[in-house]
């Protein structure tokens, strides 16, 4: 389970780094590097199961990849395959859909 899971976060890594064109301008206006993040939650449409992230490293190095991300620049049909919420203490702090 352990390998899936880093598996997971490599891929899903990887395809926002391929998609980054420069950093993410409203993500940075917003301070969002500056906030505490204590956990990620990982919900993949069609799939009753969901990831969390609460490991401090991964979650600095997933909020990075979120920070050099970039907008579509075309509004398709498709409905998002992953959904990631930010969470600081019980508090929402973001939701971002892949």
């Amino acid at each position: 389970m352990k390998k899936f899971f880093t598996v997971f976060i490599l891929i899903a890594a990887l395809l926002f780094s391929s998609c980054s064109g420069g950093a993410n301008k409203e993500l940075q206006k917003a301070e969002f590097n500056t906030k505490t993040i204590d956990r990620i939650v990982i919900n993949k449409s069609g799939y009753p199961g969901r990831y969390v992230i609460i490991n401090n490293d991964s979650i600095n190095n997933f909020k990075n990849t979120l920070v050099k991300s970039s907008n579509a620049s075309v509004n398709t049909k498709l409905k998002p395959d992953f959904t990631f919420e930010l969470y600081s203490d019980i508090k929402k702090v973001g939701t971002f859909k892949y």
